[in-house]
This record gives structure tokens, sequence and C-alpha cells, in this order.
């Protein structure tokens, strides 16, 4: 008995390492503090059609829901890196809750997490409504 469980785990290890080896793992966090909400009655936002711009967008009036930041990291040594499109469509997610029409001023920062980490990719940016 002992001899065929052992050989089941050994059987699943390569599976689960393949099964892993394209993940990327990825969080967010909303910032309500950072700016004030203007907005009386937010609108959900579909996520694929929110802007994302690392510039301000100075020719759109518009109103600062507040800051928003999302992560993205390698699970292990055989995962893909995190991209920017990553972070994006985190972004994007976190946004829509808030009834964004865009990000704006995003910022993309790479850090390593320890030796055997690939590194994780953050990003920052300011969910904003479009005025009119």
């Amino acid at each position: 008995m002992f001899t065929s469980q052992f050989q089941r785990i050994l059987a699943l290890g390569p599976l689960a390492a393949i099964a892993l080896s394209g993940c990327v793992l990825t969080g967010a966090a909303v910032h309500p503090g950072s700016a004030t909400v203007a907005v009386a009655t937010p609108h959900l936002s579909n996520a694929a059609q929110i802007l994302i711009s690392e510039n301000d967008l100075k020719d759109r009036p518009y109103v600062s829901l507040g800051d928003i930041s999302a992560w993205a990291r390698s699970v292990n040594l055989l995962s893909s890196n995190p991209t920017r499109a990553d972070i994006d469509e985190a972004l994007r997610v976190q946004a829509a809750k808030l009834g964004a029409d865009a990000v704006i001023v995003v910022r993309y920062r790479y850090t390593r997490t320890g030796l055997a980490s690939r590194g994780k990719l953050t990003g920052e940016g300011r969910a904003v409504v479009f005025k009119g």
C-alpha cells in the first residue's frame, strides 16, 4: 500500500510542475483614501474597455476615483515572467469595480523577491471617470 501511494505521488509530481509552469499569480488593491471620490453613483464599467495610460489625460476632463495598484509574480522558476499585460488586466478589473473609465499615470516596477524567484511586477495608477 505504501509503495502504491508513493508511486502515485511520484507520478503526479511532474504533472503538477507542468501545470504550474505557465502560471502567474496576480493581485490588486484599491487605495480609497488617496483621492476624494466625487461621483455620487458610480457605474460598473466593462473591464475590457477601460483605457490604460502611462500619461495624464490633459485633453479630457475627468474626476479621480482614487489610486489603485496591482501585482503579478511568477509561481516558480518554470513560470513565465509577469508582463505589463498581466498588470493592465488586474488594474482594469479593479477600475471596473470602481466604475472607472480609465487608469492614468500608470507606473510599472519590477522587483526580485528572492534567489529562487523570477520576480514581481507591480503597477500603480489613478482610476478616473470622464466628465460629460
